[in-house]
Formats: C-alpha cells, structure tokens, sequence
C-alpha cells in the first residue's frame, strides 16, 4: 500500500515538474517572440531610415545636376549674347564701310548710267523681296540726294530725264531722312526704269511706268 502512494506522489511530482517545465517553456518561447518583434521593428526602422536617406541623397544629387545644367545654360545664353553682340558690331563695320564705298563710287563715277545703274543696284539689296533699310542704309540713301541733285542740274537737253533724276534725288532724301520706306521703293522704281528702260533695254523686264523719259521714248 505504501508503494502504491509512493509511485502516486512519485507520479505527482513528475508531473508537476514536466508543467512546470512546459509553463517556463512556453513563457520562454512567448519572450522570444516579443524579442523577435523588437528586433523586426528596430530593424525595419533601420531600414526606413536608411531607405529616406537613399532619397535624400538622390534629391541633392538631382538638385545639383538641375543647378549645374541651370549654369551652363545661363552661361549658354551669356555666350550667345555676346557673340550676337560682336556679330552684330562687325555687320556694322562691314555696313558703313559698303555704304562709304558706294557714296565714294557714285561720286567719282562720271556717265550718267553707270550712276542710275549703281544706286539701282543698291536699292535691289535695300527693299526688294520684303527687305527694310536698317537705320544706317536709310541714313545712307538720304546723303545720296546731294549726288543726283547735281547731276539733274547739269540736264540741259532732255528736260523729261532731268525731271526723273531730280525725282530720284528727292526720293531718296526724303526717304532716308524719315526711314520712309514707300519713298525708297518709289526710289527703287524711278531707278528700274531709268536702268532697264531707258539708258539699257533688258528683254523681259517690265517697267513700273514711273519714269516720264521711257514714256517719250516709247
């Protein structure tokens, strides 16, 4: 009988002993657990962190790369500048030196022809298709009047040609003086018709039938 309550107890004392084990057990494996939760959070923290500083890092590289792109294009724009700057002074020099050119050849040239033929040229580059005299060609034109003036003085014979030329001088004065653009077209076709029509005759060119000399000649 004692044996028997022996093993009884016996049996208690395991048994309570494997509980005891598997509670310590179990809340062994529960604070694991929670430790292994810490360990995620902290760690998914870290990588949080870590993928904003990934961002941060390629914002400044993007805003670098914008300002640098920003300065060369400035620097782009400072450069063409002042290159259309320079470009534009040295179309200046080579205007004003074509323009003292041509008021030199007008004035040294003695046939009447070669001087309608040479300011019909030059007014071919001025208004013909669409083009505008800039601010030194008009100058330019206008102290031409001086030329032509004189020139129609000397007319003694052909009062309708010294009629033409004394219009011719008119138009371009008053043309070049105002920046008159219609003036110096109708300086252009007084010019045409005198050049084509009357001191040469070029097949296939209609007149303007501005000039009175061609209409006596025809």
């Amino acid at each position: 009988m004692k044996d028997k309550k022996l093993v009884i107890m016996l049996t208690f004392v395991i048994l309570l002993a494997i509980s005891n084990v598997a509670f310590y057990s179990y809340m062994r494996i529960n604070n694991l657990k929670e430790i292994n939760k810490e360990e995620n959070k902290d760690y998914k923290e870290a990588e949080n962190v870590k993928e904003t500083n990934q961002e941060i890092t390629d914002f400044n590289k993007t805003v670098a790369m914008y300002n640098e792109d920003n300065e060369l294009s400035t620097n782009s724009e400072e450069e063409i500048a002042i290159k259309d700057e320079s470009l534009e002074k040295k179309n200046k020099v080579v205007s004003v030196k074509k323009d003292n050119e041509l008021l030199s050849k007008l004035n040294k040239t003695t046939k009447l022809e070669e001087l309608v033929r040479t300011i019909h040229k030059r007014l071919n580059e001025d208004v013909c298709y669409e083009r505008t005299p800039s601010d030194e060609e008009y100058m330019m034109l206008a102290s031409c009047f001086a030329v032509f003036q004189n020139r129609a003085t000397n007319i003694k014979d052909n009062d309708n040609l010294k009629e033409d030329i004394n219009d011719l001088a008119l138009y371009l004065k008053e043309g070049g003086e105002n920046k008159d653009k219609d003036k110096i077209i109708l300086a252009h076709r007084m010019a045409h018709d005198l050049d084509y029509h009357y001191f040469y005759s070029v097949a296939n060119v209609d007149s303007f039938s501005l000039a009175r000399s061609i209409k006596v000649k025809r």
